[in-house]
C-alpha cells in the first residue's frame, strides 16, 4: 500500500518563514521566482530524513524552525531544528 503525502509544513527553515500545504494526497505543481523556497519547501525534510543536512538551515534571525509531512495513514514525520544546530526527527 503506497502513502501518500496530505499536508507539508514548514517554519523558517532556509528562505521560508512559514508556508503549510494540503495537498489532500494529490500532485501538485510548486511555481515561485528563483530562491524562493520551492526546493526547500519539497524536499528538506526528505533530504534530512536521509541523512542529508544543510548548511544553513534556521532561516536568518530566526532561533528555531521544523519541517513536517503528514502522510494519508495520519503519520507525521517531524523535524525540529535551532540555530544552535540542536534537532530531533
Amino acid at each position: 500500500m503506497s502513502k501518500r503525502i496530505v499536508t507539508i509544513e514548514v517554519k523558517n527553515f532556509k528562505a521560508i518563514g512559514h508556508e503549510a500545504v494540503n495537498l489532500h494526497g494529490c500532485s501538485c505543481i510548486v511555481t515561485a521566482g528563483n530562491r524562493k523556497g520551492k526546493t526547500t519547501l519539497l524536499r528538506g525534510l526528505i533530504d534530512r530524513i536521509q541523512g542529508v543536512k544543510p548548511e544553513m538551515v534556521v532561516k536568518r534571525d530566526e532561533s528555531n524552525g521544523f519541517a513536517e509531512i503528514t502522510l494519508d495513514t495520519g503519520e507525521r514525520i517531524r523535524w525540529e531544528f535551532s540555530a544552535e544546530g540542536k534537532e530531533r526527527l
